[in-house]
Order: C-alpha cells, then sequence, then structure tokens
C-alpha cells in the first residue's frame, strides 16, 4: 500500500456531477452515465500513479473500478465526495477470479481497523517478504489493523503474492552497491516521465531497505 495525496480541490469533472440542479436536486453516484464515471476514474488513476489503491499493481482503465472508501450503504452522502474516492483493480470479474482489493472489501468499513492508503503513514503498517507475502508489522499498535486489513481485503491471497515475486525475484538476482540501492529506492518511491508508479514499489523498497540494511527513516 502507497499513501494517496488527494488534491486540495476535486477536478471540474466531479464538481460538476455533484452540483445539484432543478433536474438533479440530489446527485448521487448511483445517478452517473458510464462515460463520466469513466472520466473520474481516469483522474484518480493518474492521482495514484496508475496502480491499485490496495494492493499496489499496476492499474488500467479496462480493469479497475471507483472506489469508495467509506461505502455508499453506510456513507450515501460521500459517495461524490472527491476525498472518499479512489481506483480499485479488478472491474468485471470472470468465473473464479479470486476477490481481492476492493471487490473483497465491499461494504466493510472500520474507522480503527482499516488501513487506509489516505493516512500518510498506512507504508509503515506492512512488511513483504521475498516470497511475496505483505505481512503486519511487528509494530504492536499497528499490527491488528495491518492484518485486518490484510484479511479483509485479500492482500495475501496466491495470485497478488505471485505477482509480487514476479517484481521481487529479477531485482534481487543482482548484485547492487549501495548507491545503486539508493537510487533504486528513489526511482520507487517516484513517479516515472509519465506519471506511473512502479507496481508494488513499497515492497521492493521495504525488501531493498531491509537487504541492504539501509535506514528505513531514509
Amino acid at each position: 500500500m502507497r499513501y494517496i495525496h488527494k488534491k486540495t480541490e476535486p477536478p471540474a469533472i466531479l464538481q460538476k456531477v455533484a452540483t445539484p440542479t432543478p433536474q438533479n436536486p440530489q446527485p448521487t453516484y448511483r445517478k452517473l452515465r458510464s462515460v463520466k464515471k469513466r472520466e473520474i476514474r481516469k483522474i484518480l488513476s493518474e492521482e495514484q500513479g496508475f496502480i491499485c489503491c490496495y494492493c499496489g499493481q499496476r492499474l488500467s482503465l479496462e480493469d479497475s473500478h471507483i472506489e469508495h472508501l467509506q461505502p455508499q450503504s453506510a456513507a450515501a452522502h460521500l459517495s461524490l465526495s472527491y476525498d472518499n474516492l479512489l481506483v480499485s483493480c479488478q472491474a468485471e470479474l470472470q468465473a473464479g477470479d479470486p476477490l481481492h482489493c476492493g471487490k473483497a472489501k465491499n461494504d466493510w468499513f472500520d474507522q480503527e481497523l482499516l488501513v487506509s492508503p489516505l493516512q500518510t503513514n498506512c507504508e509503515h503498517f506492512f512488511e513483504y517478504s521475498l516470497a511475496g507475502e505483505i505481512l503486519p508489522t511487528k509494530d504492536a499498535n499497528r499490527s491488528r489493523a495491518a492484518q485486518e486489513t490484510i484479511d479483509r481485503l485479500r492482500l495475501n491471497i496466491p495470485k497478488l503474492q505471485a505477482m509480487r515475486q514476479a517484481e521481487i525475484t529479477p531485482l534481487f538476482e543482482l548484485e547492487l552497491s549501495t548507491e545503486e540501492v539508493l537510487k533504486l529506492i528513489e526511482s520507487f518511491a517516484t513517479t516515472d516521465d509519465q506519471g506511473y508508479y512502479q507496481p508494488f514499489g513499497s515492497a521492493l523498497i521495504h525488501l531493498l531497505k531491509l537487504e541492504y540494511s539501509i535506514d528505513s527513516s531514509k
């Protein structure tokens, strides 16, 4: 999971569709046309560096959906609130596809137990293994929420473990100098020239720092 810095002001498209009109005095997300949802999803994806708000895999407009952090079933008044909107992987599920991330979260929300990507310190709740596992931090103050989030969002299913490991393994087959490691960490912590984050970059950063004994505060 990576911290998502929300824009101060919502984009014009969202302001427009959320503004009451005589024809639509109570705008809601469910009333939006698909083309408007696609426009909003594109804006949110760009803001996230084109990675899933929960697992960190690469997003595409074709296989992603707008995620309500606080679900519409419990917080209908936030259905068009920009600060409540994210983009998660998985759109239309195929038979046999395992649910995870926003699809698995569904209507669950717990202020105390859900680690949100809008928390500035969300990355500190999790650790990773070379086998692609995501694990709760050993910090007792954070481990319970981390484990609950992993379980509820199914972030440790074999599919996601394999995807993480596919990014991890080639990296750790290289012999790197400390300078090269620091450059890699910096590149994984920022978007590239096209605005893309490295998929599963948080896991790669954690493991590089662990493997090369680099201070986690750096």
